[in-house]
């Protein structure tokens, strides 16, 4: 009976995927199919707050589903499940991205125009009316030989049909999936279960029609082979796997030993952490870390969570569209920063819960951690450190990108260090990464730092060190017990402690949209400089011709080295006390006491200290309505 409501569901997402169904895109020349698109389309572009909500509700739904069959692995066999969910979605549509036309588009650059698409861009191919259908029309071919050669099959069989294209690449992902459960599951039911039914994999792979689907699946089938002692055969696949997106490199070197495993899996998070953050986070490139099943096997659901954060921020596409806004981005990343926070402190609790967690749920543990805590100093120090002291400030302006990628590689060693030192406990290491978390938002938002905080922090150290000595010295149940219970408040408190930093920085005024702001503020006053000049060009006007111009900034309190910084990185000027002249006003800082006369503002600007400054002489170049207004001299 479940199989048959799963399958239900299924279809329904199937059909909703419409919802998002390009506008350009026909499909096919049916009256009733067209009655059905304009019908679905109403509520993809029409409704997108209705369409979030059933976006969410279908996520919530998948993941119920997912848990019921991980705990009921036994019931059902993985492989006819992938089938029947591979059956019913290969014929949804990629709602939630445009990257399947792209796989179409270059591939038919080779079957059917004979070129190279590492050469030739689509653009090259002007009058095409498959165009319509792709974004990124500028690149050339962007992935590795082993996915063009896999997409040049269902190419050269759909014989430049584009419904052919579109299905036949549909199933060449299906069939990879079915292809990577089929061996799963010779090797544990389990792992087949989870990769079969997962939300990540159907909505993003299955569905989304990511190429990550396929290096993950040949990835998996890979290992299992090589489990299976068929070396050869295992080690060729995996090559084929890495040369779609490299990222599984590191699962060549993939065996059954225990050390080997845990290298692979520190490898694999390192390069994952690197891509995370150098450049925009989808939900998508995270399909490849089921490639870890064989090595961390139901462990994998203890980052559940974050996955769930993952998918949840494809609602900002669906609500807004392709994300173009600078602050959409930012609040996407806000979104997943907050579940991945959630997500470490469930797993801190529950690794302190338990009596006797395992090998790898330790180093799970311990590694998402540290992970956070990289992420943390990352995403505080790059979007803060305008609020920090001046001595922090010159740290972070001179040494900014030094700054921003020494500090995920320091952490990454101290995780190797810690993981190959076994004298070191499971306790102690978590409550290194704990601390590594909690000095974030004391280095970063020195304008927060509390002289309170850093007495109760380091009481917390003092403590913590006093618990290892004195459980080194005593080994007695009840005194084990005892301070047990101790370290377990020490640590809790501690991570308390770590995310009140976080917490502030987002409840704040200027916090999540500083620098959206900063960037408007310094390429509008660049912006006005250039216009000033030009007109007294124009006008045969002497002037003098520097790099240096003045801001006035009210309240004085404000601290403008962002602002500063960026108009020296981003446009070569400098803020002195000469040069042409900008009034800068925060939160009403400033009064006005003026009236519209045609199209022209007249009357006067009232600074704090009662200075008037004439309208005739200053007009607005900047505004962040009820926050920042900043004028500039004509």
């Amino acid at each position: 009976m479940i199989i048959i409501f799963y399958s239900f569901f299924l279809i329904a997402v199937s059909v909703w995927s419409y919802s998002l169904i390009d506008v350009n895109l026909t499909l096919f020349n049916n009256r009733y199919w067209e009655i059905f698109r304009q019908w679905i389309i109403q509520l993809g572009y029409f409704q997108r707050q209705t369409n979030v909500y059933l976006y969410i509700a279908i996520v919530v739904i998948l993941f119920i589903f997912y848990y019921y069959f991980s705990r009921n692995s036994n019931r059902h066999d993985p492989f006819r499940l992938s089938l029947l969910i591979g059956a019913i979605l290969v014929l949804s549509y990629p709602a939630l991205s445009h990257d399947l036309f792209n796989y179409i588009f270059d591939a038919k650059i080779v079957t059917y125009y004979h070129q190279n698409p590492y050469w030739f861009v689509p653009e090259h191919f002007k009058g095409d009316p498959w165009l319509r259908f792709m974004h990124w029309t500028h690149r050339t071919y962007p992935y590795g030989p082993s996915f063009l050669l896999f997409s040049l099959i269902p190419s050269f069989l759909a014989m430049n049909k584009f419904v052919l294209n579109f299905f036949l690449f549909k199933l060449l992902f299906t069939s990879s999936y079915c292809l990577a459960v089929y061996f799963l599951n010779k090797r544990n039911r389990r792992w087949a279960i989870i990769f079969a039914t997962h939300p990540l994999v159907l909505m993003e792979g299955l569905v989304g029609m990511h190429n990550d689907l396929i290096s993950v699946s040949l990835a998996l089938t890979g290992m299992s082979l090589v489990f299976s002692n068929k070396q050869w055969w295992g080690r060729l696949i995996l090559v084929f796997s890495v040369g779609i997106k490299y990222i599984t490199l590191p699962f060549i070197f993939f065996s059954d030993n225990k050390r080997i495993k845990t290298l692979v899996m520190l490898v694999f998070l390192a390069l994952m952490l690197y891509l995370s953050l150098t450049r925009e986070i989808h939900p998508w490139y995270f399909l490849n870390i089921f490639a870890l099943l064989p090595i961390v096997g139901l462990d994998l659901n203890l980052v559940n969570l974050f996955i769930f954060g993952l998918l949840i921020t494809s609602v900002f596409y669906i609500k807004y569209g392709v994300l173009m806004e600078t602050l959409q981005l930012l609040y996407k990343n806000i979104l997943l920063y907050s579940f991945f926070m959630i997500n470490s402190g469930v797993l801190f609790v529950l690794y302190f819960l338990r009596r006797k967690p395992n090998y790898y749920q330790k180093r799970v543990v311990y590694i998402f951690l540290v992970i956070f805590t990289c992420v943390t100093r990352l995403f505080l120090l790059d979007k803060t450190f305008v609020f920090a002291s001046q001595e922090t400030q010159s740290l972070l302006f001179n040494n900014l990108n030094l700054t921003l990628y020494v500090v995920p590689v320091l952490s990454i060693i101290f995780l190797i260090l810690f993981l190959f030192l076994p004298r070191i406990s499971f306790n102690t290491k978590t409550f290194f990464a704990l601390l590594l978390i909690t000095f974030t938002p004391l280095l970063s938002l020195t304008r927060q730092f509390s002289y309170l905080v850093a007495i109760i922090l380091l009481i917390l150290i003092l403590s913590e060190l006093f618990i290892i000595y004195r459980f080194k010295q005593k080994r007695d149940s009840i005194a084990v017990e005892k301070l047990g219970r101790f370290q377990y408040g020490v640590f809790i408190t501690v991570f308390i402690l770590a995310i009140i930093g976080p917490t502030k920085y987002f409840s704040s005024d200027f916090g999540v949209s500083t620098i959206n702001y900063q960037k408007g503020i310094s390429d509008a006053i660049s912006q006005h400089k250039q216009i000033w000049e030009y007109n007294k060009q124009q006008n045969h006007k002497e002037y003098e011709k520097t790099n240096h111009l003045r801001i006035r900034v009210f309240p004085a309190t404000i601290d403008i080295a962002g602002i500063k910084y960026l108009l020296r990185q981003d446009h070569n000027l400098q803020v002195t006390n000469r040069g042409l002249s900008f009034i800068l006003c925060y939160l009403k800082a400033c009064n006005k006491n003026s009236y519209m006369e045609g199209q022209l503002e007249r009357g006067h600007l009232i600074l704090p200290h009662g200075e008037r400054v004439n309208f005739d002489e200053i007009f607005i170049i900047y505004e962040v309505p009820g926050k920042i207004a900043l004028y500039g001299y004509r």
